[in-house]
């Protein structure tokens, strides 16, 4: 993959897997006294086991001014992002050649971030170059 990647497009990536995150998570706000909106002072927050998706979800979802984020921010969240969806397509045994919505997002995330030139950001621009 040569050329570049824009911060609309990372942005756009995200979008996916903020939705994934809320439909897993859905069935358990009823529990959660700021509906899996991550609240770093609440100390049930910090012990609570879906920490990790509510601070992303909380940093990452429609409602976050993502624009406002950093290309390396972006990126970071798409790591994380693809670390998570990673491990609900193992979770769910889906083989390698699965065509499924999720493992055709992942399968195009990472060859996203695996074409990006992490040494190479510019972080006061609205892209970034890929690896050539």
């Amino acid at each position: 993959m040569v050329g570049l990647v824009t911060k609309n497009q990372l942005i756009d990536l995200l979008s996916f897997p903020s939705r994934l995150i809320e439909e897993e998570l859905d069935d358990l706000t009823d529990d959660c006294p700021h509906e899996l909106r991550f609240a770093g002072e609440d100390k049930k927050c910090l012990a609570c086991d879906l920490e990790d998706e509510c601070r992303w979800l909380s940093r990452n979802d429609d409602f976050s001014p993502l624009k406002l984020r950093t290309i390396p921010e972006l990126v970071d969240a798409l790591d994380t992002a693809i670390t998570y969806v990673r491990g609900d397509v193992v979770a769910w045994g889906h083989e390698s050649g699965c065509a499924c919505q999720v493992c055709e997002w992942l399968k195009k995330a990472q060859r996203v971030y695996d074409a990006i030139d992490l040494n190479h950001f510019q972080t006061d621009h609205a892209e970034l170059a890929l690896k050539h």
